[in-house]
């Protein structure tokens, strides 16, 4: 019972996964080095008939891998790896292991097999040109939203900006500008990135608001391609998976029936 108190499952897990129980060491053991050997990897020493591989000791403490492996030899012998528990987790670690393989190897093929071009990165540049822009603007603010409405119709009507706003300030009601720099917080407001451009009327708390666009700056292609390269890469990894999914549901006629 200490031991099963004691032994940590993590250190277990792959060891567990890639051996056989106690009953046939023996013969694991003997043909493991076999074939092993035959491969030119060396043994580094057995516990007791089990061995245990150089490519363990790999920047590893020596006493630390020989005390594990005395820890997992003491397991076996007391049958820990028939631990239900211990089985349960090695089963979700073999899962993962052959998912984790499997759509590697297909996000490998895929990224070989479609390369993403200049053309393609310079058309989403271009078709989103607003995400790789920064903004100065106007925030102009009033507890008055007939004041904020005011503005914002009659200068989308060709009024110009400043008369109107002075206008409105000279009538008496309290309406205040202030210009915010290199933003891109207010893009999503704007039907056009132009300068001019005033944003719809919006209340937040007790302030009425719209924006003017004094100034668009677009980061230029040669600065922003790598970052749109990565991107459409990440993009282009979730479908390759699900195409690749779909494909083998198909082949193995896999039925998938969802429980409400």
């Amino acid at each position: 019972m200490f031991m099963k108190k004691m032994l940590i499952i993590p250190v277990l897990m792959f060891s567990i996964a890639c051996s056989d129980s106690t009953d046939t060491k023996k013969d694991t053991a003997t043909t493991s080095q076999q074939s092993t050997e035959s491969n030119n990897a060396k043994i580094a020493f057995y516990i007791n008939e089990r061995p245990v591989y150089e490519s363990r000791m790999i920047q590893r403490n020596i006493d630390k891998v020989i005390n594990d492996e005395i820890i997992y030899e003491a397991a076996l012998i007391e049958k820990m790896d028939l631990d239900p528990e211990i089985n349960k987790q090695v089963a979700g670690f073999k899962k993962s292991l052959i998912l984790g393989t499997i759509k590697g190897k297909v996000i490998s093929d895929h990224l070989k097999n479609n390369v993403i071009t200049e053309e393609e990165v310079k058309a989403h540049y271009e078709k989103n040109i607003n995400d790789y822009s920064t903004l100065n603007v106007l925030q102009i603010s009033s507890s008055d939203k007939d004041a904020i409405d005011d503005l914002y119709n009659k200068v989308s009507n060709g009024k110009s900006f400043e008369e109107t706003f002075s206008a409105i300030k000279n009538s008496g009601v309290i309406i205040t500008k202030r210009q915010l720099e290199n933003t891109k917080k207010y893009n999503r407001l704007f039907d056009k990135m132009e300068i001019g451009s005033m944003s719809a009327p919006n209340k937040k708390n007790a302030l009425n608001y719209t924006y003017r666009i004094t100034e668009v700056k677009v980061k230029p292609f040669k600065y922003s391609k790598n970052k749109i390269r990565f991107h459409l890469i990440s993009i282009s990894k979730p479908k390759a998976v699900n195409d690749y999914a779909e494909s083998v549901k198909a082949k193995h006629n896999i039925k998938v029936k969802m429980v409400n």
